[in-house]
């Protein structure tokens, strides 16, 4: 199952539980107008406006619950930055000082190298219970969270297991659906919250003044003020029932996530031994995975163990039951907790990286997009104990991180890059210094490390202000088209640069090909000129990802452009592409694949530069590794048949 099919269950799961959210609305709503309806009814005064009363209460019941959902999610937009900030975790130091803190870093960073996502913010929660968890709407926004105690305790192995299973609801869309079930359960809470405001407030006006007038307003208004406070009551009972249900469906769907993540982490790293001794250990601490923090129920359903003790008979409990989990990974445990004292990291060997595809065809690239085997981890360990240390340590601070985004985007010397570097020096020369330093330090890594190194940076660029985000967007299109138009690995680079700073998320517009033919050709049309060695390559290439793209009766004519696209053009059909429904950009990723494997060879570049369309796409695909080359043991491709 690819990333799209992925994106497709993790859609349809949500709209199942919008059904019953809504559903559970509903019933809220109704119970809360049928209420007024009564009250009103008993008291004779009151029955003539007691439609009035019942409409009314009903739709304020309704925008309550719309509006506060709806101010929880904004509250939330910025994804995994948001959440952390919730709980009270502390954004990890570019330069950690704890082994633990750089260890933790280090397989955040191997991770993210071998999924192919954007890499992470990391964050520590101070709190002596072992935990952790991930926050995101996409992998662009995304937070991984890991206690400090899961730090002092947890080995290399056990941590790379749970940072394996936060990756898997990453990818598998839990993260966005969290964050949903986040809004919709605090606008049933605040139904009640209200229904308290307005028995307190209630209460106390009914309880002052003097006693002639307090009989006054008994004779006069006594009838409004009980019907008032009843409705309160009805507020407070039915918004905690409704509360409650809203809590027992986000536990059940939490439940159910929670063994396809721990089986994803036994597939991503090849060693139950990793998470199985993660949660072995949870069961023998003290303090088990229990979190204290006052927002900590509101965000339990996202943390990798119980984050709270829940009762009713586990209805609210929002992950399986340790023993269960621990079986299913470890069938021959013996149930028998151990505790282990905490452990001290030690630095992960520095290996040969595995080279990256050379030679070999893509077919489907699509079959492991989203997912990563344990080869891709290992090629994550070995790239990045490849990078110099100066590197990646200048990826981690906000300002030197601009100038290893640049490096990456412009890659490997020539005529162009010795321009752009001119002009860098002209437009901000504290960056261009910055840069020359960095620059000799990739130039070993070749083709193969600049989208790795750029994603490395990406997370580190998201502390920039706005000021200072517009500012190096401005130097990034200046260099960009410094010299002309720029190579379509260096345009696709930047794009991601920008997408990912702008922070926008464009809606899904276009739900078939034939508005999108006119930029369908431009894409297809600068891919397949990148890859081919003469007109005729090119228009081969072109016909092959057409008739992948069009097979199956599609009517839409997509003709093979006769000059090359420029800059504008380019840019205005990628904005149109992206725009395209979860199936349309499957489709369109898919073509990509056909068109630079056309030849039947796919080198270095062709292979990054598909991943890197593949990231404007909102679709991770991880390295491409090749099995022929030196260091790579038993690495596989990405894809195997057609």
């Amino acid at each position: 199952m690819d990333f799209f099919h992925r994106e497709d269950k993790a859609r349809a799961a949500t709209s199942k539980l919008l059904v019953l959210f809504t559903l559970c609305v509903a019933i809220m709503v109704i119970a809360i107008g049928a209420l007024a309806w009564t009250v009103t009814g008993s008291d004779v005064r009151l029955q003539p406006y007691q439609l009035m009363a019942s409409a009314g209460a009903a739709l304020v019941t309704l925008l309550i619950i719309l509006i506060s959902s709806a101010m929880k999610k904004a509250s939330l937009a910025s994804g995994g930055e948001a959440v952390a900030a919730l709980v009270g975790a502390v954004p990890l130091s570019s330069t950690p000082d704890a082994p633990a803190e750089r260890q933790l870093q280090n397989i955040v960073e191997e991770m993210a190298i071998a999924s192919g996502t954007p890499m992470p913010r990391v964050y520590v929660l101070d709190d002596p219970g072992i935990n952790a968890f991930a926050a995101a709407h996409t992998p662009q926004d995304a937070a991984i969270v890991v206690s400090s105690g899961a730090l002092a305790r947890l080995s290399r192995d056990e941590l790379q297991g749970v940072v394996a299973h936060e990756f898997s609801h990453l990818l598998n869309g839990d993260t966005r659906l969290n964050l949903k079930l986040i809004g919709w359960s605090f606008g049933l809470l605040v139904v009640a919250l209200s229904g308290r405001i307005i028995l307190n407030n209630v209460s106390l006006f009914s309880g002052s003044g003097s006693s002639s007038s307090s009989r006054g307003r008994d004779r006069n208004g006594g009838g409004a003020v009980i019907a008032v406070m009843a409705l309160a009551v009805a507020l407070i009972v039915i918004g905690y029932l409704g509360y409650f249900m809203s809590q027992v469906l986000k536990a059940a769907v939490s439940r159910q996530r929670e063994y396809l993540a721990d089986a994803s982490s036994v597939q991503f790293t090849r060693n139950p031994l990793g998470i199985g001794g993660a949660l072995k250990k949870i069961g023998a601490h003290s303090y088990g995975s229990y979190i204290t923090h006052d927002h900590i129920a509101e965000v339990s359903h996202m943390f990798f163990s119980d984050a709270v003790r829940e009762p009713f008979f586990g209805l609210l409990a929002t992950h399986p039951p340790l023993e269960s989990r621990i079986r299913a990974i470890d069938p021959a445990w013996d149930g028998t907790w151990t505790e282990i004292a905490p452990i001290h990291p030690r630095p992960l060997p520095v290996r040969s990286a595995p080279g990256a595809t050379s030679g070999q065809a893509l077919h489907p690239v699509l079959a492991q997009s989203g997912r990563f085997l344990p080869e891709h981890v290992a090629f994550g360990q070995a790239l990045l104990s490849t990078f110099d240390p100066l590197l990646v340590a200048a990826a981690r601070v906000p300002f030197s991180a601009r100038a290893v985004a640049l490096v990456a985007i412009i890659g490997t010397a020539d005529d162009r890059s010795q321009a752009q570097r001119q002009a860098l020096a002209a437009q901000d020369p504290a960056l261009a210094r910055e840069f020359e330093k960095l620059w000799p330090l990739y130039q070993p890594l070749g083709e193969g490390g600049r989208l790795p190194l750029l994603n490395l940076s990406t997370a580190t660029l998201d502390q920039l202000t706005a000021e200072q985000r517009q500012a190096f967007l401005a130097t990034v299109t200046a260099i960009t088209t410094s010299s002309g138009e720029p190579p379509l690995a260096e345009y696709v680079l930047s794009r991601l640069v920008r997408a990912r700073l702008e922070a926008k998320r464009l809606p899904e517009v276009y739900q078939s090909l034939q508005p999108l033919a006119a930029s369908l050709a431009v894409v297809l049309g600068e891919l397949a000129w990148s890859g081919a060695s003469d007109g005729a390559a090119a228009e081969q290439a072109f016909g092959v990802a057409v008739e992948r793209l069009t097979a199956g009766g599609e009517t839409t004519q997509i003709p093979m452009p006769k000059t090359r696209a420029s800059i504008a053009h380019l840019d205005a059909a990628m904005q149109m592409l992206v725009q395209g429904s979860l199936g349309i950009r499957r489709r369109i990723l898919s073509a990509c694949a056909w068109c630079v494997s056309a030849d039947g060879t796919v080198t270095v570049r062709e292979a990054e530069l598909l991943r890197a369309i593949a990231d404007s796409f909102g679709c991770p695909l991880p390295p491409f590794l090749d099995t022929t080359g030196p260091g790579t043991g038993t690495a596989m491709t990405t894809a195997h048949s057609a």
